[in-house]
């Protein structure tokens, strides 16, 4: 997958996104590979040890889950609707900026 895909999927910008990913690189859970052709993307991809926390991971999740009164489904569109609300937020502060 492209960092900036994974960015996107998860709303967090590059300056957020890769100092965490370096640290999972150097823990040894992801590769970070350059694009040859377009040095700008970069793919990552989970090691052995990456996949093996993906169980890990996905299981802490679940659990988060069993202590909410929602399930993922309905959570997943409370995100949706907040990241929606977030925008515009933002889209009303950068109308108020541009009046100031």
């Amino acid at each position: 997958m492209i960092i900036k895909e994974l960015g996107t999927r998860l709303g967090l910008d590059t300056g957020t996104l890769t100092p965490l990913l370096r640290r999972m690189e150097n823990d040894g859970w992801l590769t970070r590979e350059r694009d040859t052709v377009d040095g700008r993307k970069v793919f990552i991809s989970l090691t052995s040890k990456g996949r093996l926390m993906e169980e890990k991971v996905k299981d802490s999740v679940q659990s988060c889950f069993s202590h909410m009164a929602m399930n993922e489904a309905e959570y997943v569109e409370n995100v949706v609707k907040l990241q929606a609300i977030a925008a515009d937020l933002a889209q009303n502060n950068t109308r108020l900026s541009e009046r100031n």
